[in-house]
């Protein structure tokens, strides 16, 4: 019945209600028969039904068919509570597979963008290994530097004290020859 013919559901959403609502009232079932047969029409090659707009009451539209349209509205009114919940099994149906489908992309948005991160997580990690090792070769020089630095003032030391010794030297030769 349903086809890839979009009529038919569209007649169901028209109504913006599920099945308990459209059966609960008989102007909302009269106005899913009317536009089920009017789906059928088309399908059928048949002219489709007038307009009838959704503030006029249906008995006045229906006065605007002819016998057999006549005929075909009153065999799906008394077929709107089987047909309404094919209809709405169907429209659940499909929501169901869209929802599926959207669940299903999001998810594999997700597992992407996960993975993005594990890789930038780990070039993260590698990185920060490399500066660790960067730290301590530099910690490494710089106290090699500062050992160098006291050795160094040791040697100054060892040489100031001599170029002291030798100074006072001779600066006492200088005496003792004056």
């Amino acid at each position: 019945m349903f086809g890839s013919n979009v009529c038919w559901q569209n007649a169901y959403k028209n109504l913006f209600a599920g099945c308990s609502e459209i059966l609960a009232t008989n102007d909302k079932r009269s106005r899913l028969a009317w536009h089920l047969s009017d789906c059928f029409q088309r399908d059928s090659g048949r002219p489709s039904f007038p307009h009838c707009d959704s503030k006029t009451l249906i008995a006045k539209c229906l006065r605007n068919l002819d016998d057999l349209a006549h005929k075909v509205y009153l065999e799906f009114y008394l077929e709107t509570n089987s047909i309404c919940y094919q209809l709405q099994t169907h429209a659940f149906k499909h929501e169901t597979e869209r929802l599926v489908t959207e669940l299903k992309n999001s998810a594999q948005y997700v597992e992407d963008k996960l993975d993005s991160i594990e890789e930038k997580s780990d070039c993260l990690l590698q990185k920060s290994k490399q500066i660790s090792e960067s730290l301590e070769s530099v910690n490494s020089h710089t106290q090699l530097v500062a050992q160098t630095v006291k050795n160094v003032e040791g040697n100054i030391d060892v040489v100031l004290r001599y170029s002291k010794s030798v100074y006072e030297q001779t600066t006492e030769m200088r005496r003792r020859r004056n």
